[in-house]
């Protein structure tokens, strides 16, 4: 999840991913220190992975979210 003063912004089953802010290169979570300067951009899960059935699997109440809706990166924009 990723949340920006107190509200959920990108949930999973989009993508959550941290660059580095000069190489772009990516920084997984287990080398991610306090201090580095990141860029943190979200892209939009493929469709399978949003239907009912695959979010019972890899939703927010997968995760330990049951409180949390999965609302689309994208849902947004179409708004």
């Amino acid at each position: 999840m990723l949340w920006v003063d107190g509200v959920p912004k990108v949930v999973v089953p989009d993508l959550i991913m941290n660059l580095e802010l000069d190489t772009g290169e990516p920084i997984t979570t287990e080398i991610l220190r306090y201090g580095q300067r990141v860029a943190v951009i979200g892209l939009p899960a493929h469709p399978l992975m949003k239907t009912p059935e695959a979010l019972e699997v890899v939703g927010p109440k997968a995760f330990g979210y049951p409180e949390l809706t999965f609302t689309p990166l994208n849902a947004a924009k179409a708004a």
